[in-house]
């Protein structure tokens, strides 16, 4: 059985047409770059890559759940997030 994934965004740092640096909550998982999340907040389902996550100014692979960090995401709706935005895997 797979334990869910879901992060929460707090913030968006900086935008582009392909990628979002967001801070973001890990509430249930862990997270691991190169995984795909999916938004469950928007109208038509996207996914997004984690291409990289910063904790306390280190890069880390992996994000346990309760902790918070910036995340580098990349898809093509990244304009379309927003600060409390969910995403799921």
């Amino acid at each position: 059985m797979t334990e869910p994934i879901q992060l929460s965004i707090i913030s968006i740092e900086d935008v582009s047409p392909w990628t979002a640096l967001c801070v973001v909550r890990c509430l249930a998982g862990p997270v691991y770059t190169g995984m795909t999340l999916r938004v469950t907040s928007l109208p038509e389902d996207m996914d997004f890559e984690v291409v990289e996550i910063e904790w306390y100014g280190r890069k880390i692979d992996t994000l346990d759940a309760i902790h918070s960090a910036k995340v580098l995401l990349s898809g093509s709706g990244t304009r379309l997030l927003q600060s409390g935005d969910s995403l799921a895997g």
